[in-house]
């Protein structure tokens, strides 16, 4: 089915139409319309996650909060006359008490507990504070500006206010009562730049900028210019190249102290690596914060462990050996240095090969003998603590008969080992007990289905 046909039959199944006539892709954008008679635009992809119509959930959305108006009103005796709510800070709702007084609040400052202001200042005492705009106009005075808003509804509403510089802009009283005030007139002066820059024996280059959010350009002791934030370079933050050729000295020193040296002419940032030098010739990769850690050559630190108290090998070659004797097998190594290390093997038939103690605690033993079909044992290593199967090949024959077949393994080793399974139509396969639990069974049988389905 054409993707055009998709996006029409999605729209129909929700009683919409697709009004857009092509759909290039998934994530171009259509116009729908809903049988409300609202069009909006939106991908098919979006669509078929969520079909919806933005218009009608605000309505709805609306409605369920007028309801809620109604019933948060009724707990106060008096009733909402809004039949409607808009979705903005500047959004009202009109209240009426049950003494039929009639004022404007939003719906948060009534569902916090504020009521009829009518009726509050009446219950007041003769001291009590009532906000009112000629109050409102005398704090805006005490801070050298103006208010010039004509009403005053409640505390959480946004009001009208002027610096004594000219700048309006809209604030909550709540806001202006806490202490903040004109936007504009807090930008940073070119003196404050200026004094941060000083601090790290550099200067501001630039003379003008809108808000401390602005990149300003700034110059070094060293010359090296760069842009960053009045409140980063307030916080400490200066000069990355400086940084840089700090770094790389601290590096020199710190390897210097433990006795080699940092070869790396050029330090980037905290992810790259450096190239060190131990003082036994032992070259390696690292990044400058392991290093400064006091994590050093990882190769001496297996050699010289008990000067340096760094942890002894878990291994050695002789656990090497008795690992696979016991198989007709052996170690031609003569040193262990990790589980990732290359050791070189011999298995019974007298082939070589290399391979890491880890593949070897995997069961991976000779490929020569594997391709000649050889029945090697799975090779357990020693030092491990043994572990107890969760379930038998008994268990196994069981899970099979539920699918009206039967397990043909004799020995069950674990739930990534791979098993041997034949299905009620005679057809056999090899899977694992974590796979076939996950509902994979007989594919031969899956695909004949296919195909009589297709007919």
């Amino acid at each position: 089915m054409k993707l055009l046909e998709r996006a029409i039959s999605l729209a129909l199944k929700h009683n919409s139409v697709l009004i857009s006539e092509e759909v290039p892709h998934r994530d171009e954008k259509l116009i729908w319309e809903c049988q409300e008679g609202h069009q909006w635009e939106d991908t098919y992809g979006y669509m078929r996650t969520a079909f919806r119509c933005k218009e009608c959930m605000i309505q709805k959305k609306s409605k369920e909060r007028i309801a809620l108006a109604q019933k948060m009103a009724a707990e106060h005796n008096g009733m909402c006359l809004s039949e409607e709510m808009l979705y903005s800070k500047e959004g009202t709702l009109e209240w009426k008490c049950e003494k039929n007084h009639i004022w404007k609040s939003s719906f948060y400052s009534v569902k916090n507990g504020s009521w009829c202001p009518t009726c509050a200042i009446k219950g007041r005492g003769p001291n009590s504070k009532k906000w009112t705009i000629e109050s409102l106009q005398k704090l805006a005075e005490s801070r050298g500006g103006n208010m010039l808003s004509s009403e005053y509804i409640d505390q959480y509403l946004h009001l009208k206010w002027e610096c004594e510089h000219g700048h309006q802009w809209n604030a909550a009283l709540n806001d202006v009562r806490n202490g903040s005030w004109c936007p504009l007139c807090r930008k940073v002066s070119l003196e404050q730049v200026q004094e941060a820059a000083a601090v790290h024996k550099g200067k501001c280059l630039s003379t003008s900028w809108k808000n401390v959010k602005d990149k300003l350009l700034w110059e070094c002791e060293n010359g090296h210019q760069f842009k960053k934030r009045y409140n980063e370079v307030k916080s400490g933050f200066w000069c990355q190249e400086c940084k840089k050729d700090e770094n790389l000295l601290n590096a020199q020193r710190k390897a210097i102290e433990l006795g080699g040296k940092c070869l790396s002419d050029k330090y980037e940032h905290s992810n790259n690596k450096l190239h060190w030098e131990c003082e036994h010739g032992h070259t390696w990769e690292s990044r400058y914060h392991s290093v400064m850690a006091g994590h050093w050559c990882y190769v001496c630190s297996r050699k010289n462990y008990k000067g340096r108290g760094k942890l002894k090998p878990r291994y050695t070659i002789h656990d090497m050996n008795k690992i696979v004797e016991k198989y007709g097998g052996e170690c031609l190594s003569d040193e262990y240095q990790n589980a990732t290390e290359k050791l070189t093997w011999r298995c019974a038939e007298g082939h070589v090969f290399e391979r890491n103690l880890k593949n070897i605690r995997r069961k991976r033993w000779c490929s020569e003998c594997k391709k000649m079909n050889r029945n090697i044992e799975p090779i357990e290593v020693e030092n491990t603590s043994p572990k107890k199967l969760k379930f038998t090949i008994e268990d196994m024959q069981n899970f099979a008969k539920q699918y009206g077949g039967e397990c043909l393994s004799t020995e069950y080793l674990g739930q990534r080992n791979k098993l041997t399974w034949k299905c009620a139509n005679g057809h056999t396969w090899e899977r694992s007990l974590n796979e076939t639990r996950r509902g994979y069974w007989c594919t031969t049988c899956k695909k004949e289905e296919k195909k009589k389905a297709k007919l």
